[in-house]
């Protein structure tokens, strides 16, 4: 009787050890399918990642969207000065502007979206981070020194003087940001250029477009005024300014003032500075400007704008025939010269974005 009892107890005991060995298995197997639930390539934390990450890329899109549908102007085209006042309102948007072409794309909240030339917006797939050039971010470093060196002077200062879609556009100066060039005299070159503008580069129009198209349709009689400007925008002649490795693809003796105009431009935008510089009218003779917006801020980005105690010439015409663009730098203002004058010059280099390979020299 006493060892059946014992019996009994052995294998209750037995039992409740079996009981306790599958109810582990049992909590290990929901365990984890728990985990493959929770962290799987289609569980649920990972769908709720994706969901995160949809909803930010389509909130970086509808920010976007929003300001673009409210930059249009009157004649149902996008309005790029609109354009670019109401993308400051974008919270999160840390690159992109300013904006003169589309397409063009922006980074909001680390997501590229993209504007394209009908104003249709959309975002990439993959989270920006660390994906935007350092070319694309260029804007925000007007008026910096790089460390491009030329052929002709390994002693100049070259600083980032503007950038597009294609292009880094660098201005040179002496180490006092000065004229690179003393004293230059148009007078003794503008008699090589016997077709007047017709002898600039066809692919460098765009620097002076507006100019270029006035003068279409129209002869190009050899005024003073169109053998300056191919002279400054001559790429032969300045071509000493290049560097040895064959990055800079032009290279020309002033900014035009279009491409002036540009530059200044974006860094009022930056700077949140109201004045910039208009052209008022254009002719075949040259450009006009409003007196008023001719003069420039005591805010010159290490001296891109107007150098110390020089004036220099700017590769766009003056109003009338016989005269050209210039800074003056003693006025702060751009005025205009007769071509008998000798005014600095400050060549500019024009760098491929996929060849621009130069960084900033901290100062």
């Amino acid at each position: 009787m006493k060892g059946g009892k014992q019996m009994k107890r052995i294998r209750e005991k037995g039992i409740t050890l079996i009981a306790l060995v599958i109810t582990t298995i049992v909590l290990l197997i929901l365990a984890a399918v728990s985990i493959a639930t929770l962290t799987g390539q289609n569980g649920i934390l990972s769908r709720a990642g994706e969901a995160v990450e949809e909803t930010g890329r389509k909130t970086a899109e509808e920010k976007v969207a929003v300001e673009v549908l409210g930059s249009y102007g009157k004649d149902g085209n996008i309005d790029y000065d609109l354009l670019n006042e109401n993308l400051k309102n974008v919270e999160g948007l840390t690159s992109g502007l300013p904006i003169i072409a589309l397409p063009k794309t922006v980074v909001v909240d680390g997501y590229n979206v993209t504007i394209d030339i009908e104003g249709n917006v959309e975002v990439e797939n993959e989270n920006q981070s660390s994906g935007e050039s350092e070319a694309e971010a260029m804007v925000l470093d007007y008026g910096k020194r790089v460390n491009y060196i030329s052929k002709v002077d390994d002693s100049l200062t070259w600083r980032i003087f503007y950038d597009d879609e294609n292009y880094v556009y660098l201005i040179s100066s002496k180490a006092d940001g000065s004229g690179t060039v003393k004293n230059f005299s148009l007078l003794n070159y503008i008699n090589n250029y016997s077709n007047g503008s017709e002898d600039i580069a066809h692919e460098l129009r765009y620097l002076n477009q507006q100019w270029f198209n006035a003068l279409e349709g129209t002869s190009n009689s050899n005024i003073l005024n169109r053998k300056a400007v191919a002279c400054l925008m001559d790429q032969n002649m300045w071509s000493e300014y290049k560097d040895n490795e064959g990055n800079a693809k032009y290279a020309i003796g002033s900014p035009t003032l279009e491409l002036f105009m540009k530059s200044y431009n974006a860094t009022s935008r930056i700077n949140s500075r109201l004045h910039e510089i208009k052209i008022t009218s254009c002719t075949t003779i040259g450009y006009t400007q409003n007196t008023e917006e001719g003069w420039l801020s005591s805010e010159y980005n290490n001296g891109i704008y107007n150098g110390i105690d020089s004036d220099w010439w700017i590769a766009s015409t003056g109003p009338a025939e016989g005269n050209m663009l210039r800074v003056d730098a003693n006025n702060e203002c751009l005025g205009v010269y007769g071509i008998s004058t000798n005014l600095d010059i400050r060549p500019v280099v024009i760098i491929p974005k996929s060849d621009f390979q130069y960084s900033i020299i901290e100062e």
